[in-house]
């Protein structure tokens, strides 16, 4: 994770003037679409617990084109458990360091993440969920 000497909410305007097209719910059609939505004190929140857990995640050296980003926002829900907007995943893993490659007419991305880590972070999430069951 890159820690820098500014706000989350700094950090999420940086990544949308690099990315014009990103909003709250992904890439859109045109940009600017939904960006100011993204600044809210809750979206910095949530952004700082996934970028906190994509700290653990290994980058590929290309893209995953197995697991889109929509994917990956509801990995990183059921691991934070809490409501994860695509666009500030999104926005998470291009802050972390991750790349991406958009999926042409689609909110959506594909990002660099392991799909072994990812499956990881699954098995957690379960092992989780089936520890608090059986409290």
């Amino acid at each position: 994770m890159i820690l820098t000497q500014t706000t989350p909410a700094a950090d999420l305007l940086a990544i949308t003037a690099r990315y014009p097209a990103l909003g709250r719910f992904g890439f859109t059609q045109r940009a600017g679409r939904s960006q100011d939505d993204m600044l809210s004190d809750a979206d910095a929140e949530t952004f700082l617990r996934v970028c906190a857990w994509l700290h653990g995640m290994t980058a590929l050296k290309h893209c995953n084109r197995h697991t889109t980003s929509y994917v990956l926002k509801h990995a990183a829900e059921d691991a934070i458990d809490s409501y994860v907007p695509n666009g500030v995943f999104i926005a998470a893993a291009l802050h972390c360091g991750f790349t991406i490659t958009r999926i042409a007419h689609s909110p959506n991305c594909y990002c660099n993440i392991s799909q072994r880590d990812l499956q990881r972070a699954y098995d957690a999430t379960e092992q989780r969920n089936a520890s608090q069951e059986n409290a």
